[in-house]
């Protein structure tokens, strides 16, 4: 809509009329239409996970790892709040979880892992200090946001290793039926919650988050960032620069 206004309106009254024009258009659709569409959307896939959720064997293994691996993703198509309403809503009734809140703490630890992962690899140092401070606002303050835009969205490979590091996360939660028992914080304080199933319940959570993030860092350092033309260049050039060096000390 804004591309379209940018074209009928004249250049003199664009500044003030394509704002207003396209808040005009998009508001009344966007209440209307589209945020009724996402909510309506976000209860189906909500129900649907708790469905294959609670089938056990296989498919609950599976679609846990689905879920941890596609967690992030939902936070960016703004879907993922609904799906953590029905699960507080089913958390209240209940008293546990074994699904979604289980796939979203895997998913929180890949996050985290991927700005680290990150951070070793770059070769800049201030991108370096960028990335860990990502890392460490996760893991600390419980803001994920930094890593998912600030290095998910710049170095586009990182989101599928994050993906990656939450399934295999996942899988390491299905196998030792972690279960949330509490609803608690968001930074790395939140295993603490775990430990209301029992000392076998905080390990297998411990466990899976730590593979998720190390999974997610090493796969990030691997195959996430790819070095610059410039860097390559940079790096050849201090090759060329060793090589003729050691040639003089020689001659």
């Amino acid at each position: 809509m804004e591309c379209f206004f940018k074209r009928v309106i004249p250049k003199a009254v664009a500044f003030s009329f394509v704002p207003f024009a396209t808040l005009l258009v998009m508001v009344p659709v966007s209440l209307c239409i589209t945020a009724p569409a996402g909510s309506y959307l976000g209860m189906l896939l909500g129900q649907l996970m708790f469905m294959l959720g609670n089938s056990g064997g296989i498919v609950s293994l599976l679609t846990l790892m689905g879920l941890a691996a596609g967690w992030e993703f939902l936070k960016i198509a703004g879907v993922s709040n609904v799906v953590l309403s029905l699960a507080y809503a089913q958390f209240m009734s209940v008293g546990t979880d074994s699904c979604i809140l289980i796939a979203a703490t895997m998913a929180t630890f890949a996050v985290w892992g991927m700005p680290f992962g990150a951070s070793l690899r770059v070769a800049d140092k201030d991108e370096k200090a960028l990335m860990l401070g990502y890392s460490i606002s996760g893991v600390l303050g419980g803001v994920s946001e930094p890593a998912l835009y600030g290095c998910g969205f710049k170095y586009g490979r990182c989101l599928t290793c994050m993906a990656i590091g939450g399934a295999v996360g996942g899988l390491v939660a299905a196998v030792g039926h972690v279960t949330a028992y509490t609803i608690g914080m968001t930074n790395v304080l939140m295993v603490i919650g775990f430990a209301t199933g029992g000392i076998s319940n905080l390990l297998w959570c411990c466990a899976a988050g730590g593979v998720a993030f190390a999974m997610s860092a090493a796969l990030s350092y691997c195959f996430g960032v790819v070095p610059t033309k410039g860097q390559t260049t940079g790096d050849g050039a201090d090759s060329s620069e060793t090589v003729a060096s050691a040639a003089e000390v020689s001659a």
